[in-house]
């Protein structure tokens, strides 16, 4: 998983090569519980509320609740692709909160955000697979984490759509 392939100490040197070009890179890894612990910080982050009591706010424990589901594939250490399942709650989160704020933002640091967002969506799209890309691409996709950086990706981007944006940007239209 992303904290094995990440985080681990070893590092090992991986070529493929084929008839255009020779790709020649370091695998590098260190300590897988050096990324657990990020993401447990990161947990505090979307965790305001106050335990055992009922959170009035329905889309903020909606938030919550999806990086519950979004951050068991990062931890588990297979990483399957069905396992990135578990991210689609948050992922809905995200297209509503685009679908509904599209005309009332449109600063420079929510276009940035917003075209992160959209790479990440292509990298879990159909076309990441390994009928369009071929065999060969699609297993440097598949040894480089590519999944795993567009979930890393969307860690961010949630951060940025919280609850108390999307208010403040639907109160002021």
């Amino acid at each position: 998983g992303i904290t094995f392939c990440l985080f681990n100490a070893s590092r090992r040197r991986v070529t493929v090569q084929t008839k255009l070009c020779k790709l020649d890179f370091f695998n590098s890894k260190c300590d897988c519980g050096y990324c657990t612990n990020r993401f447990f910080s990161f947990f505090f982050i979307f965790f305001q509320s106050r335990p055992f009591v009922k959170e009035p706010n329905r889309l903020k424990s909606f938030w919550e609740t999806s990086y519950c589901c979004f951050i068991i594939p990062l931890i588990m250490p297979y990483q399957n692709k069905y396992g990135f399942l578990l991210c689609c709650p948050l992922v809905c989160y995200l297209l509503y909160f685009y679908l509904a704020t599209f005309k009332k933002a449109l600063s420079q640091t929510y276009t940035f955000i917003f075209i992160i967002f959209v790479i990440a969506m292509i990298v879990y799209s159909p076309l990441n697979g390994s009928d369009i890309l071929g065999w060969k691409f699609y297993r440097i996709g598949q040894h480089l984490r590519l999944v795993s950086f567009a979930t890393l990706l969307l860690i961010l981007v949630a951060i940025y759509c919280s609850p108390k944006k999307f208010y403040k940007l639907i109160k002021v239209s």
